[in-house]
């Protein structure tokens, strides 16, 4: 890429221009040519001789005399250079200077720098460390060694080396990848300290220079001391029988040691291998005493290789398991809180066994108030709960006992309470009669009644499946709520649920709702008067309607409709009765139509199409920011249009030998314009101003098209006659619009339409 600088300017006329570029390059080195350029401005032209110029970069110096014999605005090369740099390791800028001296007409100096960008050395990935070796020194330190494999000489240089880590903790997940350390290139071993116990390591190591990354040599997952298992419990299954269970989820667990503990004294009974973190085991010959057990888990160093040594944790003990005993008072769990009058309560309950039996049998007495019937309820086997009917309001009570392996009953659960009452009494009245919302506001009435006292009162409105889209919270005596405009305006057409639901002081609510259908009516229909202006905009004055019975319009939006492609272009989303905007862009000689919208506060609309055409006996050009600098092309005009759709050609060995087209699509439309005008001192002056102000515009053709272009004009007039010859030269752009009087109003398309074409300012 060229690099250019400028020096300062002398006499207004003349200064130095200094341009340096990569000529050619290698792996290793560059080669930069720089020119020291003479280059006349300001409209001078020189001719003059002994002109001396003088190039520097990087250390090396050259210097030239020449002559200059350029036009106005031109430059010539009075000394250049040729310098090769070495590259460094990164891309890194060369400064290059250049300073022009002479002493002929306007004399003077001028020197100029500029900076030219030189790509880093090109390497190679590096080759990986080898023989790489982890070693686990302690449950704090591993230690990692290797041996050296760079290689200059392939362009495989070792620029430095990355250590990095990751872990799981106490039989967790993998942790994220985390760098320990970056090493100088010579390095051949890192400990990584600071570990710890309970947890699981991999370890890499790789190399690295300005090309990248070296293939990474993991370790295989190195193991810290395990910790004891997470949990050890005993429970009896029988007269001689005691399940074990083990929760190793909190280690990395390979082997569970059990053994049983009696009065003190241990006997190694099995190692188990873990199943998903779990071990359970049963010991057949527990003997009538009072039995523990423990438990250790073992862990090999490195992966699941028992061959290079294991760990192992401390001993975790269980609970003691008696002899046969009967069970201990159950804890009741349910029900809590209030419940309806005929709802079916479930009551729930813990089990205590002290000599860790299952339960083989429940008894559940609930007391009812009065006129309820009291309830004992008999449960055969390991079931914890059993449901109740509440027939009648008030306070019920309930306690529990069981049986294990034991033949006695346990001793009764303490007394649980909870209390059964009637929910509210809640009617929604229809909304207007007959649930149909027909304008603003919205009256909602309700009526409710409950024996406690009403607490609160929630209405709310859903629109579909989604979240409430209006609530509020009227006072505890409140039977009616108006919804304004200012709090929640429905569209038209929706399907609304309306909820009211009220909530008792015994904490029971009761929810009421109706279906609500929104039918607003329409405001009256809107009009628009349209002029046509010299420079073939229009201009749309819009005005509301009124008609008796239909809601007052709040604003009005103006469209512009292509009635050949049928987009439609926003002009002005918020437009107020009697307002007027100009269109600076319709089209030219073909039907087209205005669409005026009028918005009630509702959301509901009524619309008006006006048709129109613009009488235009040529094409036009718009300038400026909001397209509002026009140019009418009259007279003996000329229009001629190029499309050109771009394409590549390839040449295949096949029997014709001839190119094969492929195309891409794309799209190059050049435009030519001709015309004469009787000369006009203000018009040749307005096109003249235009030509070397604008570069940009609007091009408008007879028929409909409308194109944004980059535009060259140009105007020619002789002394023998009174006739402008006018030559504008145009390519087609993507698309950009004029800017809008409303975007800076921080406004939206009402009805949110895409658009499509020229927007009008």
């Amino acid at each position: 890429m060229m690099a250019d600088g400028y020096g300062s300017i002398v006499a207004s006329s003349w200064r130095c221009h200094v341009s340096a570029w990569v000529l050619s390059q290698t792996d290793t080195t560059a080669t930069i040519r720089v020119e020291a350029r003479f280059q006349a401005v300001n409209g001078w032209y020189f001719q003059i001789n002994g002109v001396q110029g003088k190039v520097t970069c990087n250390g090396q110096s050259a210097s030239a005399t020449g002559s200059v014999n350029i036009t106005q605005n031109g430059e010539a090369v009075i000394c250049r250079k040729d310098v090769t740099v070495s590259k460094s390791d990164n891309a890194r800028n060369i400064t290059c200077t250049a300073t022009i001296t002479q002493s002929a007409f306007n004399a003077g100096s001028s020197s100029a720098s500029c900076a030219v960008a030189v790509a880093g050395v090109t390497y190679l990935k590096p080759n990986a460390p080898k023989n790489v070796t982890y070693k686990r020194e302690s449950d704090s330190a591993v230690l990692c060694t290797w041996q050296a494999a760079w290689d200059n000489a392939a362009k495989k240089p070792w620029h430095g080396l990355q250590v990095w880590m990751r872990q799981r903790v106490g039989g967790g997940a993998w942790g994220a990848w985390s760098r320990k350390a970056t090493l100088n290139w010579d390095a051949t071993s890192y400990r990584f300290t600071g570990l710890q116990a309970n947890a699981c390591y991999q370890f890499t190591v790789y190399a690295t220079n300005p090309a990248g990354e070296s293939t990474h040599v993991d370790s295989a997952f190195i193991y810290t001391t395990p910790a004891a298992p997470k949990t050890v419990t005993a429970a009896k299954t029988g007269a001689s029988s005691v399940q074990v269970s083990v929760d190793t989820s909190n280690t990395f667990a390979y082997m569970v040691r059990i053994d049983r503990v009696v009065n003190g004294t241990r006997t190694h009974l099995k190692w188990e291998t873990p199943v998903s973190g779990k071990v359970t085991y049963t010991d057949t010959a527990a003997p009538a005493a009072s039995v523990a057990y423990d438990v250790l888990v073992s862990r090999p160093i490195y992966g699941n290789d028992t061959t290079k040594g294991e760990l192992v944790s401390a001993w975790k003990q269980s609970n003691t398991v008696a002899t046969m005993q009967p069970p201990a008072a159950p804890t009741i769990l349910a029900p809590t809180g209030v419940f309806s009058i005929g709802q079916a309560v479930t009551i729930e309950w813990k089990p205590s066994h002290p000599d860790g039996s299952a339960q083989s049998a429940a008894q559940v007495e609930v007391t009812k108030p009065i006129g309820g019937g009291n309830e004992t309820i008999d449960v055969s086997g390991t079931a914890t709960s059993v449901q109740c009917s509440c027939p009648t309001p008030g306070d019920y009570t309930v306690r529990v006992r069981t049986k294990g392996v034991d033949a006695d009953w346990g001793a009764w659960s303490s007394v649980h309470l909870w209390h059964c009452a009637n929910p509210p009494m809640v009617t929604l009245k229809p909304i207007n009669g007959d649930n149909v919302v027909r304008g603003l506001p919205i009256e909602v009435e309700w009526s409710a009644s409950d024996w406690d006292g009403i607490a609160r009162q929630t209405l709310t409105i859903t629109d579909g499946d989604g979240p409430p889209v209006f609530m509020v919270q009227p006072g505890t005596s409140a039977r009616k709520a108006t919804i304004r405009a200012d709090q929640y305006v429905p569209s038209q057409g929706a399907q609304l649920l309306v909820s009211i639901t009220v909530l008792s002081g015994s904490t029971l609510q009761t929810t009421a709702t109706q279906l609500v259908t929104v039918e607003y009516t329409p405001p009256a229909a809107p009009s628009a008067q349209c002029e046509q202006d010299s420079d073939y905009g229009m201009m749309v004055t819009v005005h509301a309607g009124t008609e008796t019975g239909k809601p007052a319009t709040g604003h009005l939006s103006l469209y512009r409709e292509d009635l050949q492609t049928g987009t439609s272009t926003l002009l002005a989303p918020r437009l107020m009765d009697g307002e007027m905007i100009t269109d600076r862009l319709p089209p030219l000689r073909v039907d087209y139509a205005y669409r005026v919208v009028a918005h009630a506060e509702s959301g509901s609309i009524a619309e008006t199409m006006v048709d129109m055409i613009i009488d235009a006996v040529g094409p036009a050009l718009n300038f400026g920011t909001d397209a509002d600098e026009c140019i009418p092309i009259a007279g003996a005009w000329k229009v001629s249009e190029k499309p050109a759709l771009d394409t590549s050609e390839y040449h295949f060995a096949d029997d014709t030998g001839l190119p094969v087209s492929y195309g891409s699509g794309e799209l190059d439309n050049t435009v030519g314009i001709t015309s004469s005008y009787l000369w006009d001192a203000a018009l040749y002056r307005h096109i003249r101003e235009l030509s070397r102000t604008q570069s940009q515009g609007w091009l408008r053709l007879l028929g409909g098209p409308v194109m944004r272009v980059r535009v060259s004009m140009s105007q020619a007039l002789s002394a023998d006659g009174q006739m402008v010859d006018f030559d504008a030269d145009c390519t087609e752009l993507v698309w950009q619009d004029p800017h809008m009087w409303w975007l800076d109003q921080d406004d939206t398309d009402p009805d949110e339409e895409e658009t499509d074409g020229p927007d009008a300012s």
